[in-house]
């Protein structure tokens, strides 16, 4: 793998990772508003929440466990430490960090590339279970109506 294309896919995990912590703002916001709390309140509320926080706030909101499993609460968790690494430790780590061939400008550890391609899969997984449990969700809490 070139570093142009690690470094474009590593952008694109990182996306995929901010689309993962708004969707869980949203859907933690559905599942708590009601009449004493609008969702714009609380999506306001959670707005500088990491991702480790908002995943907290989902295992406590009392109906959760009708939209997610403790399989589903695992991997988050498990994208949430994956995330901590591409955005904290994939260029600085000590062991396996990402370094380029200064000649050929390639990725000096194939099995980051990999572990890249991997991890970016994934969070396009949890992206797209996440979008359709908040369609769920809006829809049951009637998150329209509660809007205004």
């Amino acid at each position: 793998m070139t570093e142009a294309e690690f470094r474009f896919r590593h952008s694109e995990l990182i996306e995929l990772y901010q689309y993962v912590e708004m969707r869980l703002k949203g859907i933690v916001s559905a599942l708590l508003c009601g009449e004493e709390q609008s969702w714009f309140k609380l999506l306001d509320d959670c707005d500088n929440d990491p991702l480790g926080i908002l995943i907290s706030k989902l295992t406590h909101c009392q109906k959760t466990e009708t939209y997610f499993g403790d399989d589903d609460i695992e991997n988050l968790r498990r994208l949430k430490d994956r995330r901590n690494y591409w955005c904290h430790k994939c260029f600085t780590a000590i062991g396996i960090c990402a370094s380029f061939s200064s000649k050929t400008r390639e990725l000096k550890q194939n099995k980051l590339g990999k572990t890249l391609t991997d991890d970016l899969r994934k969070a396009k997984e949890c992206e797209e279970k996440l979008t359709e449990a908040f369609r769920r969700i809006s829809k049951e809490v009637k998150l329209v109506e509660n809007l205004f």
